[in-house]
C-alpha cells in the first residue's frame, strides 16, 4: 500500500478538484498536503472519508492503474 498519497493527489487532480474542495471541514490543507507528500498516513476512517470527498471508492482507488490516473 505504498504511494497513497501520490496516487489519491493524481486522482484529485484529474477530476479537478482542489486542495480545499477536499478539506472543507474535515481537516486542514496542511494535512492533505502532508499526506499527498508521503510524510503521513491517514487512518482508514479518515482515508475513507477523503476518498469520498473526491467520490472515488476503496475498491476503485486500488484498482485504478498508477500510470494512467
Amino acid at each position: 500500500m505504498n504511494n497513497l498519497g501520490t496516487t489519491y493527489r493524481k486522482i484529485r487532480k484529474s477530476r479537478g478538484i482542489t486542495q480545499a474542495q477536499v478539506c472543507k471541514d474535515l481537516l486542514s490543507r496542511a494535512t492533505l498536503s502532508k499526506f499527498e507528500n508521503e510524510k503521513l498516513t491517514p487512518s482508514v476512517t479518515l482515508f475513507i472519508a477523503l476518498l469520498a470527498r473526491i467520490d472515488c471508492g476503496f475498491d476503485e482507488f486500488f484498482s485504478s492503474p498508477k500510470d494512467t490516473v
